[in-house]
């Protein structure tokens, strides 16, 4: 099979092209035909190999959210050739074909494309986790998520929607971006690179709930803006942070991070139980911004990690 292989760490040029053995299936786990790979800043983290010992081995395939079709199942799965799914693997994911265990498997209904169905498991999984078991955000709470027009972001728009949450309020780096926010459901918009932005937020008695895409960025201007007893999550970081401890003790704010990695099975089948709800109603709908070739697989690593404002998931496509 077609798979991009990592044989060291490092920039985008180490995501290479080459042929690898179709992995088989163990008992509770399944192999799948890869329709579609979903890009995420965690496949760049890896790439790297920042996370350690936490670090695929090289050489490995990269890619760890795919949707597709099942092919063969193990001899003790509960899964059946023939089903359209989506689903997590530890890396993985940029081939063609696909082992992922039973634990991480689910139904791609047949409304959901395959392309959307591998943007679906890290962003709204996420989504999911920080909004409904971590924050306990409640309808009546201003929610605001920075970064809203990314993969992660835009799907945290559709479940507060799906939660019933009434104040959604998000930032994007554009006009693109903010339009695209008010068109998925945002009662208020902020330009996050517009000087002063802060200040609009404060004004408006800041919020209650926030989800933090790049923490070493913007943490500081969080403790600003979350109210009195607030929680921020941290979904993302891109370095050391530096906070004002005052304002961390001033506000009682509550800081926590978000690994979904660590979630636990009892979590992750709540999780799934809401997201194929949402994804079957029509209200989670995946965005996909651009999709790309296996060879094209360094462009779109490229792509995500770039400084312009992201609209949606960066999806690979490995048989085209």
């Amino acid at each position: 099979m077609d798979a991009i292989v990592i044989s060291k760490y490092g920039d985008e040029n180490e995501l290479v092209l080459q042929k690898a053995e179709i992995p088989k299936p163990g008992n509770k786990q399944v192999l799948i035909k890869v329709h579609a790979a979903g890009v995420n800043p965690l496949d760049v983290i890896y790439r790297l190999g920042y996370l350690g010992d936490f670090n695929p081995k090289v050489p490995f395939i990269n890619g760890v959210d795919v949707a597709g079709e099942i092919l063969e199942v193990g001899a003790e799965s509960s899964w059946k050739k023939g089903e359209r799914v989506f689903g997590h693997l530890a890396h993985g994911g940029y081939a063609q074909y696909a082992v992922l265990e039973d634990d991480f498997v689910h139904h791609l209904p047949q409304n959901v494309s395959y392309e959307k169905g591998g943007g679906i498991y890290t962003t709204y999984f996420t989504a999911v986790y920080a909004i409904h078991h971590k924050s306990q955000t409640k309808k009546e709470d201003v929610l605001l998520i920075h970064g809203a027009s990314g993969g992660v972001g835009s799907a945290a728009i559709q479940v507060a929607k799906l939660k019933g949450i009434k104040e959604i309020w998000g930032t994007a780096g554009s006009h693109e971006g903010l339009e695209q926010l008010k068109k998925e459901g945002c009662t208020q918009v902020f330009n996050h690179r517009e000087e002063g932005y802060v200040d609009k937020i404060i004004k408006l008695g800041g919020a209650n709930v926030i989800l933090e895409m790049v923490a070493n960025l913007n943490l500081n201007n969080d403790l600003k803006i979350i109210k009195t007893g607030g929680i921020i999550v941290v979904i993302g970081v891109k370095g050391e942070v530096s906070i004002d401890g005052v304002s961390l003790l001033m506000k009682q704010a509550t800081i926590i991070g978000l690994p979904l990695l660590l979630a636990t099975k009892q979590e992750r089948e709540e999780i799934g139980k809401l997201v194929s709800e949402g994804l079957t109603s029509g209200i989670l709908n995946p965005i996909v911004a651009k999709t790309y070739s296996l060879k094209d697989a360094p462009q779109s690593h490229r792509d995500i990690s770039s400084s312009t404002s992201s609209k949606g998931k960066l999806i690979l496509l490995p048989w085209n």
